[in-house]
């Protein structure tokens, strides 16, 4: 059943509900038509709607009044529509989103005994994109402006709260759209535009207004230092902009208190917006659940246990092409960890604002990029690997590796992508002035270290002629494994190897000849040399 909307109940999207003030029919008008199908709606459509919820049935969110349940992996009609009715209806949730067509009448039969609405969505449409399209729409209410998780507005305001120690004044901290998520006061200087942006949660509108007559925000996008903004009637104020690489993230403000504005304290104030930026970019992550979905997902998808299907809708992996990129720590030793996650939080930072689209996951010691993209080319992606690996070098003092995966097609090539990136991380964690590479370009090396894995279990595959050298060398006589390795890097070339060796030609023969007396092994014969050196190499990587 299509439900059309009434004109009531358009009149009646910002019916009051404990805040928030969006209502179903209000969400639908401005999510635009085909984006979602009222299939059910028993108790119409002037339910307000708090937020939109991934719902995952392996590990179920605890839900609230108003929210609207993006249901992944859940069909209308498999028994976890049915299991999830329950629930949605005891929180008084808005409505259930689901994906897929079925029997209408037996929809709404179900979703009327519970009361819940039920809207389908185009399975074409990702639920990341869904779930960020309905967060826009409610962002643009003034009752859920500057909504985060208690924990990270804590975060903020704690951070506010020593900036203004600090600085010795009163620190403003707002969003890109002006909205305002922390204040802070050290010594009670504040003025009338301060409590206005207090109590409406947002610049005032005569304020906006008159920034940008100002020219305020363009010399603020203009400068990377903070710039000083005196408005009549006002206190005055140092204003920067939060950046994460190119993207706004939002503005710190500093208003002027009984200490004035020394010329120092630009300095500060940036160091601090820096900080902030950090400090946004994480509350961005977890007050989005599309981009942790995204981060579940190929997650999941990597280790096999997410259909390609579900990937592939999720991750945008459409008839282009994709990369997977991994970053870990250098050398052999076990890395600080919090170091290793200070290091994945600037990777996140930076790939987010450098690279839209990407999906960042940090796992355990490494950090997957995975880059969906028609035109991700080399010429894009290398660049951005090794400034992230230099930027981590150069504020952490970590030193790490980055390997550029093969281009991925289809979702169920990931897991592949994965062992191939990992094995080439390992290869360049052991290799010195080469901190990024193309796994393409490690094949060779990665083909010898996956025969090495064969070896150790398979140990006679190493038996052979070498045997009586190495059984040699442990007895003292060093001079024949290292003669015998020198003249296959030389491509059997004596005068390359004699060189290498700082012997004579005659003297290499000699030891040639010793060799093949000593083990059996026929140098003339190319199966003998091929077997004899790839054990070498296999015997040399343990």
């Amino acid at each position: 059943m299509t439900v059309t909307l009434s004109v009531a109940d358009v009149r009646d999207t910002h019916a009051d509900f404990g805040g928030y003030q969006t209502t179903l029919a209000g969400l639908l008008e401005r999510l635009g038509a085909g984006t979602a199908e009222v299939l059910c709606a028993p108790g119409g459509l002037a339910v307000p709607v708090r937020a939109p919820v991934i719902w995952d049935s392996e590990s179920p969110s605890e839900l609230e009044p108003g929210d609207l349940i993006l249901a992944v992996g859940v069909s209308l009609d498999s028994p976890a529509f049915g299991a999830l009715l329950s629930p949605a209806a005891a929180a008084g949730a808005a409505g259930i989103a689901v994906k897929g067509l079925c029997d209408a009448a037996e929809v709404e039969d179900i979703a009327r005994r519970t009361g819940v609405a039920v809207l389908s969505v185009p399975r074409g449409l990702p639920w990341a994109e869904l779930h960020m399209q309905v967060r826009s729409v409610l962002d643009t209410d003034p009752a859920l402006a500057g909504e985060a998780p208690g924990d990270v507005c804590r975060d903020l305001f704690d951070l506010a709260d020593a900036a203004a120690r600090i600085l010795g004044g009163t620190v403003e901290i707002a969003d890109s759209a002006m909205r305002l998520l922390a204040f802070a006061n050290s010594d009670g200087a504040v003025d009338e535009l301060h409590r206005a942006w207090i109590f409406e949660r947002r610049a005032p509108a005569e304020f906006l207004s008159w920034l940008r007559r100002a020219g305020v925000f363009g010399r603020l996008r203009e400068s990377v230092r903070p710039i000083l903004v005196s408005r009549p009637g006002s206190r005055r104020r140092l204003a920067i902009e939060i950046r994460a690489g190119i993207e706004i993230l939002g503005y710190l403000w500093l208003i002027e208190g009984a200490q004035g504005l020394p010329p120092s304290i630009g300095e500060r104030l940036a160091e601090i917006a820096r900080t902030t930026g950090a400090a946004l970019v994480q509350r961005r992550a977890e007050t989005d659940p599309a981009r942790h979905l995204r981060a579940r997902c190929l997650q999941g998808v990597l280790e096999g246990r997410v259909p390609a299907r579900t990937a592939a809708d999720e991750l945008g992996i459409g008839p282009g092409k994709c990369r997977l990129v991994a970053f870990g720590a250098a050398g052999r030793r076990v890395p600080d960890r919090v170091a290793v996650k200070y290091a994945h939080d600037l990777i996140t930072l930076r790939v987010e604002s450098g690279c839209p689209g990407a999906t960042v996951l940090p796992f355990l010691d490494r950090c997957y990029v995975f880059v969906a993209d028609a035109e991700s080319g080399l010429d894009r992606i290398q660049p951005l690997a090794e400034e992230l690996v230099s930027l981590v070098d150069k504020q952490l003092g970590l030193a790490m590796v980055a390997a550029i995966g093969g281009v991925v097609t289809e979702c169920d090539e990931l897991p592949a992508a994965r062992r191939e990136v990992d094995r080439a991380l390992r290869l360049l964690g052991t290799r010195r002035g080469q901190p990024v590479a193309l796994a393409e370009e490690l094949r060779s090396h990665a083909v010898l270290d996956e025969l090495s894995e064969l070896a150790r279990d398979r140990p006679h595959l190493l038996r052979g002629r070498i045997d009586v050298l190495l059984e040699l060398e442990a007895a003292g006589k060093t001079e024949y494994l290292p003669t015998l390795r020198a003249y296959f890097d030389a491509a059997c070339d004596l005068t390359q190897a004699a060189k290498a060796l700082f012997v004579h030609r005659n003297t290499l023969r000699y030891r040639l000849r010793r060799i093949s007396e000593l083990c059996g092994l026929d140098l003339a014969d190319p199966v003998d040399r091929l077997v004899a050196e790839l054990q070498l190499r296999l015997r040399c990587a343990e």
